[in-house]
């Protein structure tokens, strides 16, 4: 790169980059304001030439379609076609000196003019707005594809930005993300550590959909409900492996291709089966079908004809409440561990607590004091405190006091219980809402500390899930 001495240019012939990573330069009233009070302090640094605005492109092609000296008209084309002109200047550092200038009613402004390749005017920009931190993720990440695009090698990238060839990559990898709401995410306030999260989801979609999360309350909710997710379209992918080899894929109960076939129910594999079970054909003959869904796979067993006529209704119904029963219980037990999880991971970074020592042995008063307190599980404490020294606990007192008294009183909470009813000549199990002083109260200090309460532990506190609505119903004949 040459530099030539400092110049005085006009405002007026001074042009943004349009490959500045920085898109927004922000409020430069402030600059403006001590701009005219004090004159600009440090120089521009500018290039010769400029990218042609639209108006420049069609007023020079209306000029080509009249120009008669076919050299000239040559050179025009080629400049149409490079987007670039060679007239007035392109701002490589100072973007917001400009701007803050044309604010301030400057006519001219002190320059270095500089001779860069394109490569190494973004390269310049990139790495002078990574020094004043002045890129959002997204930029930074940009900015960076922009420079492998123009032949750089991470490593050479990482080397000028400042940053680890492994921060490169991942910035770079963010771009596979939906633009807006990645942009919407940053203006919520997301956090570089919300976006290294997302990457542990693999499916581009589901990582959008909690990306419109990022920066909210309900965000870790959502990463662990897609990283579940995930996880149970693997185990599906090995279960259905497995029961293709002994039973014939089918889309509906009682139909192979046009034959009606008579079936019973045998098994269901989804989100609520033991996650060690590994399907194996029945022990008895006969023919075996399944039914894969997006909430798993049920599998079936042809009737023998001689039992179609004496089939009992009853037992059929009895197993259909019972398995919605089971799942039922088992999606009100994976929404529990989930929110009890989140509390946790709360309580694990929890770092205030010296400013928040009179709150915390207020909090350890009233769970010694309460009925519902039990002896703390120390398969809980000792990993939170990560010793099971009480020389080392007596160090960080404050933490250890938070730790144990949490590890008394959140042990199981939930908001829901189950009954018997009866309906007709079946005895029903029900699950409903049910309030929970204890676990409010948890919530109430954690909230005090800094938490924010997901949607989902809302709807569970106060009843309105969806898991309440239609309660399950699992019966047997009286």
């Amino acid at each position: 790169m040459m530099e030539q001495n400092l110049v005085y240019i006009p405002v007026a012939e001074i042009h943004p980059h349009p490959d500045n990573p920085r898109k927004d330069v922000g409020d430069v009233s402030e600059l403006a304001a001590s701009i005219a009070a004090n004159g600009i302090l440090q120089n521009l640094t500018v290039v010769k030439g400029h990218a042609m605005t639209k108006a420049e492109r069609e007023e020079l092609a209306h000029l080509i379609d009249n120009e008669e000296n076919p050299t000239l008209r040559e050179i025009a084309e080629r400049t149409i076609d490079s987007g670039w002109s060679a007239d007035e200047y392109t701002v490589i550092i100072g973007h917001r000196r400009l701007a803050a200038a044309k604010l301030a009613g400057l006519d001219t402004v002190p320059c270095t003019v500089a001779e860069m390749s394109h490569k190494e005017q973004v390269s310049t920009m990139l790495t002078e707005n990574m020094l004043r931190a002045d890129l959002t993720i997204y930029e930074q990440a940009q900015g960076f594809q922009m420079m492998m695009n123009l032949g750089s090698s991470v490593e050479e990238i990482a080397k000028e930005a400042g940053f680890s060839p492994a921060t490169v990559r991942r910035r770079v990898k963010l771009l596979e993300l939906d633009q807006e709401k990645f942009k919407a995410a940053e203006a919520r306030g997301a956090t570089l550590a919300d976006y290294i999260a997302l990457d542990k989801i693999t499916d581009p979609k589901r990582k959008n959909k909690v990306l419109e999360t990022a920066g909210t309350a309900n965000f870790n909710l959502e990463l662990k409900k897609a990283l579940e997710e995930e996880e149970l379209a693997a185990r599906l992918e090995l279960w259905e492996a497995e029961i293709s080899k002994w039973a014939t894929k089918i889309e509906a109960q009682n139909r192979v291709g046009d034959e009606n076939i008579p079936m019973a129910f045998v098994s269901v594999w989804s989100k609520w089966t033991d996650k060690s079970k590994t399907p194996a054909r029945p022990a008895d003959t006969g023919a075996y079908y399944y039914i894969r869904d997006s909430g798993g796979i049920t599998v079936y067993r042809q009737k023998a004809a001689k039992t179609v006529e004496d089939y009992d209704k009853d037992a059929e119904e009895r197993q259909r409440r019972n398995k919605a029963a089971e799942e039922k219980k088992a999606e009100l037990e994976a929404i529990t561990e989930r929110h009890y999880r989140l509390r946790r991971e709360f309580i694990e970074n929890f770092g205030a607590v010296k400013s928040r020592a009179a709150d915390i042995m207020l909090f350890a008063i009233n769970a010694m004091m309460s009925e519902d307190a039990n002896e703390p599980d120390f398969n809980t404490v000792i990993p939170l405190l990560g010793t099971d020294d009480p020389a080392e606990m007596s160090r960080r007192p404050e933490y250890a006091l938070l730790v144990t008294a949490w590890a008394c009183l959140d042990h199981g909470c939930c908001y829901w219980d189950w009954d018997w009813i009866t309906q007709g000549k079946y005895c029903v199990r029900t699950y409903q809402h049910i309030a929970n002083d204890t676990l409010d109260y948890i919530y109430q200090v954690l909230e005090s500390l800094g938490y924010q309460m997901s949607d989902e532990e809302l709807a569970m506190q106060d009843g309105s899930h969806e898991v309440f609505k239609g309660a399950a119903q699992c019966g047997k004949s009286q």
